[in-house]
């Protein structure tokens, strides 16, 4: 009799509640030890363009740490800020 072929190892899922620098910074680390991440966020997405602009987040400062820790899981901090803002028409 053949071995019956043993499961593929499932990948972990993970759920990130809130997508500040603190959020982001979570889901990045678990999705790089390979969880399947799901990221929620009270407001929509800032790149949605509707009519409530008081339901858009507007990144107005990011301090050195919060800086410093995004440089350091990978992300490239001046190209995003060198990206420029998102324009609704």
């Amino acid at each position: 009799q053949m071995p019956s072929p043993s499961p593929s190892p499932r990948r972990p899922v993970s759920l990130v509640v809130g997508a500040g620098p603190a959020g982001v910074l979570a889901a990045a680390a678990l999705a790089r030890r390979r969880h399947q991440v799901h990221a929620f966020d009270r407001r929509p997405s800032p790149l949605a363009c509707d009519s409530s602009d008081d339901h858009r987040a507007f990144v107005i400062m990011l301090h050195a740490r919060g800086r410093h820790a995004l440089e350091a899981a990978g992300f490239d901090v001046a190209a995003l800020a060198a990206a420029g803002e998102v324009a609704c028409t």
